[in-house]
């Protein structure tokens, strides 16, 4: 995610300086995405997006940390149209706004943790299970285990059969029973 929001912003700064760069020869993302810059900005901050909500999803994060995503969100929008005209001084002004990108940003993930007492309740338990060949199995074995008291979230990697689950109080025998009663049971 880091990197996603650093090229975004550096981006931006190059966008001031692509004219002197051009003559200088020196080389930067505004110059090597072209017409295409907004664009791949735009996609670029999507991503980050994507991948901060994947990671509050992991992490089990509150939602004061979305509330600052979302707020994150409006401010990358705001820099877009800052940019929309490719006018030096708006990009520059974009790029500056991301001080407050980051900070609510930062904000939101200390604000969205979740509590201690939270955190020591949760638990994870590994499987390794056969038959695991496609995204319906995928989708089988998380909706099967989801309906297990406890189960918070259920990551399944159909390569080599591992799954995941976390929550609070599980138990162990009955997340196994289950997978054998979807067909899924432990590999020997």
């Amino acid at each position: 995610a880091t990197v996603l929001w650093d090229t975004a912003y550096d981006t931006m700064y190059a966008m001031v300086d692509r004219p002197d760069d051009l003559r200088i020869g020196v080389k930067s993302t505004a110059i090597l995405f072209g017409e295409a810059d907004r664009h791949l900005i735009a996609l670029i901050q999507v991503l980050f997006f994507v991948v901060m909500i994947m990671i509050g999803r992991q992490l089990h994060l509150g939602g004061l940390y979305y509330g600052g995503l979302a707020v994150a969100a409006g401010l990358a929008v705001y820099q877009l149209l800052l940019i929309r005209r490719r006018d030096p001084g708006e990009c520059f002004k974009a790029f500056l706004n991301n001080n407050w990108f980051g900070m609510v940003v930062f904000v939101g993930m200390g604000a969205g943790r979740p509590r201690l007492q939270e955190v020591t309740r949760m638990q994870m338990e590994r499987f390794e299970v056969e038959n695991v060949k496609c995204g319906g199995c995928v989708g089988t074995i998380r909706d099967g285990l989801s309906s297990i008291a406890g189960v918070k979230d259920v990551a399944v990697v159909i390569q080599g059969g591992e799954v995941t689950v976390s929550g609070e109080d599980l138990d162990r025998a009955a997340l196994a029973h289950k997978l054998r009663q979807l067909g899924y049971p432990e590999s020997a």
